[in-house]
């Protein structure tokens, strides 16, 4: 069977275009107009690496149940308005409302709580089931708890050295790319982006230090 192929998404800029996804800055940001504006991709990506280190540290236990629930399921949606269902939240910062990708969050906080457990000497432990079987990939849930099982490293590195959403972040994962494929499905072509391997990886290295061998 022919290995898997890959198309990554290289531009921070083309990864921002197709977000669907809005912000809206409070009055009187930077000396403006009291009116609230929107804001731009920009906006959107600084607000969510706010989000992440904030949330957990401020609801640290609603952002474990967050990432404890199955991605897509009724479980993560209730979890979610736990953490963002209150009117006035203050990692938020300055902005009045977002309209945010849910699985970009959890990507987000998943890597505030993996910052914040590693800080306090936490060591990552891929476990058993971050040696996942090709056949058995399905997702980027899968993708990432196969690829720290080598590349643990690797995987902390993007973290640390760049930013969310950032050029630096695309320009680190297609030096990382040419060993993920050992991670793809046999046989299929897979269309990604730097961003969601990212939170792949992120949420993957969260687990091994609070959960090892779980399923994430």
């Amino acid at each position: 069977m022919a290995a898997a192929g890959m198309l990554l998404s290289a531009a921070a800029a083309a990864m921002s275009s197709a977000m669907p996804a809005r912000a809206q800055l409070a009055s009187g940001y930077s000396g403006q107009s009291d009116a609230p504006r929107p804001g731009v991709p920009d906006d959107y990506w600084y607000l969510l690496r706010q989000i992440g280190p904030c949330v957990a540290e401020s609801k640290t236990e609603a952002a474990r149940g967050f990432l404890a629930a199955a991605p897509g399921t009724a479980d993560e949606k209730r979890a979610f308005d736990r953490l963002f269902g209150r009117k006035s939240n203050a990692c938020m910062r300055n902005f009045v409302s977002a309209t945010f990708v849910r699985a970009h969050v959890r990507g987000a906080i998943a890597e505030g709580l993996y910052e914040r457990a590693t800080a306090a000497g936490a060591v990552p432990r891929p476990g058993a089931d971050a040696d996942l079987d090709r056949a058995k990939i399905r997702t980027l849930h899968d993708f990432g708890r196969c690829y720290i099982a080598g590349n643990g490293g690797h995987a902390t590195a993007l973290l640390k050295d760049t930013q969310l959403g950032s050029r630096e972040e695309a320009n680190a994962v297609m030096q990382l790319a040419a060993g993920f494929e050992s991670c793809f499905p046999v046989g299929r072509k897979v269309r990604i982006d730097a961003t969601e391997v990212r939170m792949a990886l992120a949420e993957a290295l969260y687990h091994s230090v609070n959960n090892p061998g779980s399923e994430g």
